[in-house]
This record gives structure tokens, C-alpha cells and sequence, in this order.
């Protein structure tokens, strides 16, 4: 069966969609924070981040990654709020990559990759 013209234009276009749609990751800085549904003994041996604690710049930035599901910039572009952030969550001690921001009374895993580094990673 010889592939018709039409055919191979089709899968070329596919194709190239694909790689259009890939983004370099090493140069973007990811937020995410996804909701957590954790029991309470969990709850108690969590020590969050918490809003309270934080910059309105930083704060900002959680609102709207907690709307928009994340929040993201190119590396070396980053607002002044986000690298406070960034280094807030690299000095807040999780024991791993597991942590949680606490934000008027809700709790969720925080997700933030620098480039290839995952500082924290919400689906682990």
C-alpha cells in the first residue's frame, strides 16, 4: 500500500504539532499547587509553608497559581515574588521533595521546578 500524498502532508503536520508544542523546560521556572486531601494524623506531622508568612508578591503569585493551576516564567525573567519563593521553599525543611503550602485554611502540595531541578514535586 503506497502512502498517498495527502497521507504523508497529514502525518508530517501531526508530527510537526507535536514538536511545536514541546517546551525546553530547562529554561522555565514551574509553580504549581495542587489541593491536598490528607487524614488528620497526616495533618499533624506536616509542617506547612504558610501564607501568613509570606510577601505580598509571593502571595500574588500563589493566588494565582492556585487559580490557574500554576504559574509560570522563563528563567531570568522571573519576578522578584517567585525567587523570594523559589528560595523559600529550598530553605523550608521537608525532609524530601514532599511539601505543603497552608492558604486560608486549605492545604496543598507545592510543585516548583527551576529549570531541570524539582525543588518540590506534588506528585510524589
Amino acid at each position: 500500500m503506497n502512502p498517498t500524498r495527502r497521507t504523508v502532508v497529514q502525518v508530517l503536520a501531526v508530527g510537526s504539532m507535536g514538536i511545536a508544542g514541546c517546551s525546553d523546560r530547562s529554561s522555565t521556572i514551574e509553580f504549581r499547587l495542587v489541593r491536598a486531601n490528607v487524614s488528620a494524623s497526616k495533618r499533624e506531622r506536616i509542617t506547612p509553608i504558610r501564607c501568613a508568612n509570606v510577601t505580598p508578591e509571593e502571595r500574588e503569585l500563589i493566588q494565582t497559581a492556585i487559580e490557574s493551576d500554576q504559574y509560570t516564567s522563563g528563567i531570568g525573567s522571573a519576578p522578584p515574588g517567585l525567587e523570594r519563593l523559589r528560595e523559600r521553599i529550598r530553605d523550608h525543611d521537608s525532609g524530601g521533595v514532599e511539601l505543603y503550602l497552608s492558604c486560608d485554611e486549605r492545604l496543598y502540595r507545592v510543585g516548583f521546578i527551576n529549570g531541570d531541578h524539582v525543588l518540590a514535586d506534588p506528585d510524589r
